[in-house]
């Protein structure tokens, strides 16, 4: 990791392994940073999916710190707890002072979706594009080689396709 500015992890070492205490200060840092925070990306707000809810809790900061496709059966990742306070940081700092961030759009499952993709800590926000603002869809560390791989290969067709028009 080349970034000395990213906000810290948040372990649950720290909560000397009680998850649901663990989980509750994860839930307080995701409120802190996007419940009083404005966050916006080429000129338009970014808001977060607040349905459906689980546990109370918004969908955003659900498919922050799980993984899965179906929406009922998420699991949850630790190294994407860890990381709750760092889509913030990417949005408020990296796109202005970072030089290795790469964004693009692609096409997911017929959504315009904005890629953020910070190589200096391998980490990814995608933002759902709509008419007058962006969704905070979700974020993850990039763990793999080859998400790594695809990630790039995406973001150099995206470059070449808007170099040929």
């Amino acid at each position: 990791m080349n970034c000395h500015k990213i906000p810290k992890l948040i372990e649950l070492d720290s909560y000397n392994g009680d998850y649901s205490l663990y989980e509750n200060a994860v839930y307080n840092a995701y409120q802190t940073t996007y419940g009083s925070l404005q966050f916006s990306f080429n000129g338009l707000p970014i808001h977060q999916k607040k349905m459906p809810l689980y546990k109370g809790k918004p969908c955003t900061f659900w498919h922050i710190i799980s993984t899965g496709n179906d929406e009922a059966n998420r699991i949850p990742d630790l190294r994407r707890y860890e990381r709750i306070c760092w889509p913030g940081f990417i949005l408020s700092h990296c796109l202005e002072y970072c030089n290795n961030l790469l964004v693009w759009e692609t096409r997911r499952k017929s959504k315009i979706r904005t890629i953020l993709w910070c190589k200096d800590i391998n980490y990814v926000v995608v933002l759902d594009k709509r008419k007058d603002f962006y969704l905070f869809w979700t974020a993850y560390p990039v763990s793999y080689k080859r998400k790594e791989y695809t990630l790039q290969a995406e973001y150099n067709a995206y470059v070449n396709a808007k170099a040929a028009h």
